[in-house]
């Protein structure tokens, strides 16, 4: 039925496969990405995904701290009642946004080549 032979391709196809998706993770995520913070829709500032910094920002209510780190970032204090903006947790990806309505804080992702358009249909 099958050689060993076969067996030896399947396994390479499996790890040549793993390496690709390994690979496309790691370079796709981390080119010219940017973390905008804004407070009451006033910009706050822009700051690169890359560099690990932990931010303190001065919201509606009180401070909350944003850290920025492994090229993710997160919404570590909050003086908000719900906490919600903390248990969103980490994101890393364009376009993903972190909220503390209370306070007024917007932390987004943004990217160079970012585009509009989500998908095209005909």
């Amino acid at each position: 039925m099958f050689s060993r032979y076969d067996f030896l391709i399947w396994i390479s196809i499996a790890i040549l496969a793993l390496g690709v998706m390994f690979f496309n993770q790691q370079m796709s995520a981390y080119s010219g990405e940017e973390v905008q913070v804004s407070v009451n829709n006033e910009k706050y500032g822009v700051f690169p995904l890359q560099e690990d910094n932990v931010l303190e920002v001065e919201g509606v209510n009180g401070i909350t701290r944003v850290e920025i780190s492994d090229g993710r970032v997160r919404v570590t204090h909050s003086a908000c009642p719900d906490k919600i903006c903390i248990y969103t947790s980490w994101i890393h990806r364009p376009n993903q946004t972190i909220v503390c309505l209370p306070n007024r804080v917007v932390v987004k992702i943004t990217s160079e080549s970012q585009q509009d358009i989500d998908l095209y249909t005909n």
